[in-house]
């Protein structure tokens, strides 16, 4: 059986972290990233059974690739810390990682503006790999994966 390892960078994150996490209840291990938050992040996120790393950077990849080198399964899945996995999305994750010919995924995102108004543009992003077929994020702000093998698409959401 795949296990999967869902990676959250986050700082200063309490107003959202919670729901973040509540959404990831089907992984087998969360890893957060913590990039010297000063309120209850860490504590939220201890709370919630996730393995802490510290790191101070504004290289988003830099701290993409520590969460990489941390996870320790087959699966990594890479969650903003004020993001949600809709219901749809988390049993398309758990078929994927059992019966996949891909090597990673991209997933739908909905944004909202102030929490309530839906943007009518949906974005596709990878979010979900192999670990063995990733090799790291490039890019300091808008980073991107480096990944290798055939990729497919998932209808379920992030919010």
């Amino acid at each position: 059986m795949s296990k999967i390892s869902a990676v959250i960078i986050a700082k200063n994150e309490e107003q959202m972290i919670e729901e973040c996490l509540e959404s990831l209840s089907f992984c087998d291990e969360i890893v957060l990233i913590d990039n010297n938050s000063t309120d209850k992040t860490v504590e939220i996120a201890q709370n919630h059974k996730a393995v802490i790393y510290k790191s101070v950077s504004t290289d988003f990849s830099e701290l993409r690739n520590l969460g990489l080198k941390k996870a320790v399964h087959d699966w990594v899945f890479y969650v903003d810390a004020d993001e949600r996995v809709d219901d749809g999305l988390k049993k398309e994750i758990i078929e994927a990682i059992e019966n996949s010919e891909f090597d990673s995924y991209f997933v739908k995102r909905k944004n909202y503006y102030l929490g309530k108004n839906e943007w009518p543009y949906i974005e596709t992003i990878l979010r979900l790999f192999r670990k063995e077929n990733i090799t790291g994020w490039s890019g300091e702000i808008h980073e991107s994966p480096k990944i290798t093998g055939k990729t497919g698409i998932l209808e379920g959401f992030l919010l």
